[in-house]
């Protein structure tokens, strides 16, 4: 009976780890005015501003897509679009948003550049805060590709965990005096504890305990 119990526990634990399929929520500009839940989080507010020099080109909310999964304790959302600038242009957009947790704290954030691309003095980069209920920034990160080099995974702990943060992030791209430089994708993941794992595989060590 120990033995049958404790099968059904890493079940369990294994079906609550598993990755869902990817959903497509549209454009943000589809939710500029309401929200959208995936994996226990809440999604809302979502605003847009856009800037360009040098005759590049803007991009508005309703060129910026998004799509969503749940992977174990990350919720991930990936961003889409066509920030892209030629010598010496620029293009820089403001994307901000409200995340709220229906069940468990936020305790950490990973921002990571998965689509795109310089030559010669071209720049690419995401900075981002993390803005808690009291206007105090949590957490900062950096992602880029430039000349002097590339990082294109930033990851931040937010200690204590919130149920709730403001994410205000700043993408640009330049060309520079001889270059070019694009972003047409980026991801974004936010680690929620899986109050179901943890009790399962809790209750997982206390049985192999009993069993000894």
């Amino acid at each position: 009976m120990k033995k049958t119990v404790f099968t059904l526990a890493l079940a369990a634990v294994f079906i609550a780890a598993s990755p869902a399929a990817v959903v497509d929520f549209g454009n943000v500009s589809d939710w500029e005015s309401s929200t959208f839940t995936l994996g226990g989080l809440e999604f809302g507010s979502f605003t847009v501003l856009s800037s360009a020099t040098g005759g590049g080109s803007e991009v508005d909310a309703s060129g910026v897509a998004i799509k969503g999964e749940v992977d174990g304790d990350k919720v991930r959302l990936y961003f889409s679009g066509g920030w892209t600038a030629d010598q010496g242009e620029t293009v820089d957009t403001l994307i901000n948003f409200d995340v709220t947790s229906l069940s468990a704290p936020i305790v950490g954030n990973t921002l990571r550049l998965d689509a795109y691309g310089v030559t010669g003095t071209g720049r690419a980069l995401i900075t981002e805060n993390s803005i808690d209920d009291m206007d105090n920034i949590i957490a900062n990160k950096l992602v880029y590709s430039r000349p002097s080099g590339v990082q294109n995974r930033d990851t931040a702990d937010y200690s204590p965990g919130q149920m709730h943060v403001e994410i205000t992030k700043n993408v640009f791209v330049g060309g520079g005096t001889d270059g070019l430089a694009h972003i047409s994708g980026f991801s974004q993941s936010f680690v929620v504890p899986e109050p179901v794992t943890l009790a399962m595989l809790a209750l997982g060590g206390l049985m192999i305990r009993r069993r000894r």
